[in-house]
C-alpha cells in the first residue's frame, strides 16, 4: 500500500493458469436447466472434486457442467441447430463450469472467456449491429465492462453482438460456424488442467512500449512483488500499481497501459492510491514522469498518510521531500486543462535548470504528425516519431487520455484507453495494423476533424 504498511496479498482473480489458453471456468449463479433426458449426473462434493472429474472429459465448448446442491456434477450437452428452440434454458441458481478460451481480460474480479460455436439462443437483450469480427466483438464486450450481463453472443453470420440475459428462455445450442459466446467467469477450475509450458501473461503485449520495439517479452501478471500492497480492480491494474510502487521499470508500465491497464485505478480502501500516487509517494521520478506522459490523472484525492490535506500526488511527493517529482507535477498541472506532458528532463535533481523535453506518449516522441489518407487508412509520417496530438504553437499537446475522452464523447464509447482507441478505429474505418496505440488515437482524432480544430 502507498504508505508502506503491510497487509497480506489479495488476488482479485484466482487465476494460476495461462491467460489466452483453453480451460474450464466457473461461473457463479449460472445454470442450464431442462432436457434432463440428455444429461448425465455424477456425485461431486466440491469444485476440487469437479476438477478431477473434468480432467478425464473431452474439452469441448458444446458440453457444460452444472455443480448443483454442492453434491452433484451434471453434464449438459448443447442441442443442435434443428432444436435451437428446445435446449436447456439459461438461468441462475447453481455453479456452471464451461470449457472455453481465456481472453486475458479481467474486470471487477471477473475473467472474460470465449466459447466457440455455442450460444444462449433466443431470449435476447440489446442487439448491436455492424460487429464484423471476433476481435471487434471482444473489444465491444470489454468496452461495455458490464460484468453483471454475464453472457454476450457474437453471431458471425449477421455481424451482431447480442446480450443474453438469464431467465428469458434462452437455449443452450451449438453447431459449426455459429459464432462466439462471451461469458464473464469467476475463476479457472483446476490450474493443473492448463496446457503445459504456458504462463500467466498477456499474449502479444510487448514490454518496451509501442512504436516498433524489438522486445517481445510477454507481460507476466503477478510477477512484481507487492510488498503488502493490496490488489486493485483487476490483475492488470494490480500489476501496474505494484510496478509503479515498487520498481523503476517504466517500459513495463508503458506496456501494461498499452494492454489496457487503467491509470485511474487504485489499490482500494483505505489507501485509494493510483499508480501515480504510488510513484510520487515512493520518490520514483522516472516512473512518475512516465505515468504523467501516459495521461495519469494528476489531482485525484487519496489517503494522505500524513502528507498534506487531500493526498494528491503532488502532496505525497512534497511531504516525502521528493522535490523533483513535485516540480514536475506542478509543471504538468500548469498545462492547459491540467495533465499535460510538459515535464522536466532528467530525474532526481532539484529541478533547477531543467529544460522541458519533447513530450512522449505511449513511448512515442511527439514530433511528427500522423497522416491519414482520404480513405481513412493512417500512415506514419516519414519520421519514426509519430505525434499523438500537435497543439497550436505555445500550447501544451493533448495527452492520450484527453484524446480518449473526446473519442468516448463523440463516438459514445466506453472502456479503458486501449479499448476506446481500438473501438474508435473500428467505427471510423482506421486500420490498426502495425500502428502504435498513440498514433492510432491521433489518426482517429484526425478522421473526426480535430487535427486542425484542436491540434493546430
Amino acid at each position: 500500500m502507498g504508505c508502506g504498511a503491510s497487509k497480506p496479498d489479495a488476488q482479485t482473480v484466482q487465476d494460476n493458469a495461462a491467460v489466452g489458453s483453453d480451460g474450464f471456468f466457473l461461473l457463479h449463479n449460472a445454470d442450464f436447466t431442462g432436457r434432463d433426458e440428455r444429461t448425465t449426473t455424477e456425485a461431486c462434493g466440491s469444485v476440487e472434486a469437479a476438477a478431477k472429474l473434468l480432467a478425464s472429459k473431452p474439452r469441448q465448448p458444446s458440453t457444460c457442467y452444472a455443480w448443483r446442491h454442492a453434491s452433484k456434477l451434471v453434464s449438459i450437452p448443447a442441442v443442435g441447430a434443428g432444436e435451437m428452440g428446445n435446449g436447456a434454458k439459461w438461468v441462475g441458481g447453481a455453479k456452471l463450469i464451461v470449457c472455453g478460451k481465456d481472453t486475458g481480460h479481467r474486470s471487477k474480479g471477473k475473467l472474460l472467456v470465449a466459447l466457440e460455436n455455442v450460444d444462449c439462443c433466443f431470449g435476447d437483450g440489446q442487439v448491436f449491429g455492424g460487429v464484423g469480427s471476433y476481435d471487434a466483438a471482444l473489444r465491444m464486450v470489454k468496452a461495455k465492462d458490464n460484468v453483471t450481463q454475464t453472457a454476450y453472443f457474437w453471431h458471425s453470420g449477421s455481424s451482431r453482438l447480442i446480450e443474453k440475459p438469464k431467465d428469458r428462455g434462452a437455449n443452450w445450442v451449438g453447431y459449426p460456424g455459429y459464432g462466439w459466446l462471451f461469458l464473464w467467469a469467476d475463476e479457472r477450475v483446476g490450474s493443473s488442467l492448463s496446457p503445459k509450458g504456458t504462463d500467466d501473461s498477456i499474449g502479444g503485449a510487448a514490454v518496451g512500449g509501442s512504436g516498433g520495439s524489438s522486445s517481445s517479452a510477454a507481460l507476466s501478471l503477478g510477477s512484481t512483488p507487492s510488498h503488502g500492497n493490496p490488489a486493485s480492480s483487476s490483475a492488470l491494474n494490480t500489476e501496474l500499481n505494484n510496478v509503479a510502487r515498487n520498481t523503476d521499470d517504466t517500459a513495463t508500465a508503458r506496456a501494461l497501459v498499452a494492454s489496457g491497464a487503467d491509470l485511474a485505478s487504485t489499490n482500494g480502501e483505505p489507501w485509494r492510491h493510483t499508480p501515480l500516487h504510488q510513484a510520487a509517494f515512493h520518490g520514483r521520478f522516472e516512473m512518475a514522469k512516465t505515468l504523467v506522459e501516459l495521461g495519469a490523472p494528476l489531482e485525484l484525492h487519496s489517503n494522505p498518510c500524513g502528507r498534506g490535506e487531500h493526498g494528491t500526488p503532488i502532496e505525497l511527493a512534497r511531504g516525502g521531500g521528493h522535490h523533483a517529482i513535485a516540480e514536475m507535477l506542478e509543471k504538468a498541472m500548469q498545462g492547459k486543462g491540467g495533465g499535460k506532458t510538459a515535464v522536466p528532463s532528467g530525474g532526481g535533481g532539484s529541478g533547477s535548470g531543467m529544460a522541458p523535453e519533447p513530450p512522449v506518449v505511449m513511448g512515442v516522441v511527439l514530433s511528427a504528425q500522423a497522416v491519414v489518407e482520404p480513405h481513412g487508412s493512417p500512415q506514419a509520417a516519414p519520421s519514426e516519431a509519430v505525434e499523438v496530438a500537435v497543439a497550436a504553437k505555445g500550447q501544451a499537446p493533448m495527452t492520450i487520455m484527453e484524446q480518449v475522452a473526446i473519442l468516448k464523447r463523440e463516438l459514445s464509447l466506453e472502456g479503458n484507453v486501449k479499448d476506446v482507441v481500438d473501438q474508435a478505429a473500428t467505427q471510423l474505418g482506421v486500420s490498426a495494423e502495425g500502428m502504435p496505440l498513440a498514433a492510432l488515437a491521433a489518426a482517429c482524432m484526425k478522421v473526426l476533424g480535430h487535427a486542425a480544430e484542436q491540434m493546430g
